[in-house]
């Protein structure tokens, strides 16, 4: 009897740590698109994006990653900078 209320003492939890990283998540990741959605143009918005969800990157890394040209990136960074 006992071993079966740690086991739904412990179901229990894991569903609501489930539950609360889900939320948290979500949250995290609103705040991203909330303030993406406020970047004019298409290539500001692909970096900040690609930097949001690979955080950290370095240069080659992050023109390499999207495909975009160093001067796009570049231009990109100083306008999010």
């Amino acid at each position: 009897m006992e071993g079966e209320v740690e086991d739904w003492e412990e179901a229990l939890l894991n569903r609501v740590a489930t539950e609360f990283a889900d939320k948290i998540r979500h949250e995290y990741y609103l705040h991203y698109i909330t303030a993406m959605r406020t970047l004019s143009s298409p290539s500001e918005k692909l970096v900040y994006l690609y930097l949001a969800l690979f955080q950290p990157q370095t240069l080659r890394t992050l023109r390499r990653g999207l495909g975009l040209h160093e001067n796009t990136v570049l231009h990109a960074l100083r306008k999010l900078g």
